[in-house]
């Protein structure tokens, strides 16, 4: 058999031949297409990479679980698009693969899974929002009624000299 046809599939099967008829027998052999690789986690922390066991790996509509190495092998498929597919927290990564129709076995599949740093607590104290000073009632008063108070005073000066006047010339008001 041509590399990538496999034997151990076929069935047993039983063939008689007597001296009036040949025996004939018929084999169908498939082509192997698989799909294999490793799931690996990087460590943001040492920048190293390490096998991930248990992650859920699909291809398909089938899954598994990578062993303890990391790895997962998908046997028997047929030509055509896959998507592979690991699962870890709640987060997936995906690979996608083509299978042609001839003998194809992909073994080099791997999916690295990041594992995001989660943000350290700040012990730290924040600082105090910047406060205005206070501003107390009557020095608001005073400045709104600034504008108007200066108008009310130079008419009491105005009035006051009109008095005055009116007084030393005799006459009174």
């Amino acid at each position: 058999l041509p590399a990538g046809y496999s034997l151990a599939d076929l069935n047993d099967q039983t063939v008689t031949v007597t001296a009036v008829k040949a025996g004939n027998v018929k084999f169908v052999v498939q082509a192997q297409r698989s799909i294999g690789g490793t799931v690996e986690l990087h460590d943001p922390v040492t920048g190293r990479m390490q096998p991930l066991a248990g992650a859920y790996v699909s291809v398909g509509s089938a899954s598994m679980q990578s062993d303890s190495a990391g790895r997962y092998l998908f046997r028997h498929l047929a030509a055509g698009p896959y998507t592979v597919t690991a699962m870890y927290n709640g987060k997936a990564w995906s690979r996608a693969v083509q299978l042609s129709a001839t003998p194809d076995i992909e073994s080099g599949v791997d999916i690295t899974v990041t594992q995001l740093l989660e943000p350290k607590a700040s012990t730290a104290t924040p600082a105090p929002a910047p406060v205005a000073p206070p501003v107390l009632k009557n020095q608001r008063f005073m400045r709104e009624n600034h504008h108007r108070d200066s108008k009310s005073r130079s008419s009491l000066r105005e009035r006051d000299r009109d008095h005055e006047r009116a007084a030393n010339s005799g006459f009174s008001q």
